[in-house]
């Protein structure tokens, strides 16, 4: 990754990815969210509601998938909007 890309842009890196662990995620699909960040998916890309896959994961109800999410370093949207980036 270009770390002198803006962080907005790095979101948007990697579209297809995130948009699988987005789904995966909100699904309970544990073993797909384990792929897809193996594969380098942009853990914590925002979904067109602004969430990121631990947001959705959280809303439902899927601890396991949370759980391994904050493992790989996944935010909320409320703490990438409270950091650096």
């Amino acid at each position: 990754m270009d770390v002198n890309l803006s962080c907005e842009k790095a979101f948007f890196n990697n579209s297809e990815k995130a948009i699988a662990l987005v789904h995966a995620t909100s699904n309970g699909y544990i073993e797909i969210a384990r792929l897809l960040i193996a594969k380098g998916a942009n853990v914590n890309a925002k979904d067109v509601g602004d969430k990121t896959p631990l947001d959705n994961a959280v809303w439902y109800k899927k601890p396991e998938i949370a759980d391994l999410l904050r493992k790989h370093g996944v935010k909320t949207s409320e703490e990438l909007k409270n950091s650096r980036c």
